[in-house]
């Protein structure tokens, strides 16, 4: 079985050698809209989060926008849907920036494919 999607597709190569296995419900991507934010906020985001050891998540603000970029991956502009939560259009992946009790941000948290990843936020003084 071969397949461009995101979700496994075991259920439907069973379901095709023996129909008494069900396939599973999977649920389209929930439709997103973008809202204007003060990009003042977006100062606050812009660093390099830690997703795995080899794995940054680097995001930037350029022109008032906000982009992420994974390491080995494409650049991708992030659309907010509150002041804390983004998301991008090219796949179906939301962003949510974490602050701590003094308001700043720490770790984001990455929700695509059914999980939570929380990434660290890198200081300048320990990427050196």
């Amino acid at each position: 079985m071969i397949s461009n999607s995101e979700h496994d597709v075991n259920d439907i190569g069973l379901h095709l050698l023996e129909p008494r296995y069900l396939l599973a419900k999977h649920h389209p991507p929930r439709q997103r809209q973008a809202i204007p934010v003060d990009p003042n906020l977006f100062d606050a985001y812009v660093g390099r989060y830690e997703l795995a050891p080899d794995f940054i998540l680097t995001i930037t603000k350029e022109h008032d926008r906000l982009y992420a970029q994974a390491t080995g991956q494409s650049q991708v502009e992030l659309f907010a849907e509150t002041e804390t939560q983004f998301f991008i259009t090219e796949v179906d992946v939301q962003i949510t920036f974490v602050r701590d009790p003094q308001g700043h941000v720490k770790h984001l948290i990455l929700h695509q494919a059914g999980q939570d990843l929380t990434a660290p936020k890198l200081n300048q003084d320990t990427e050196l």
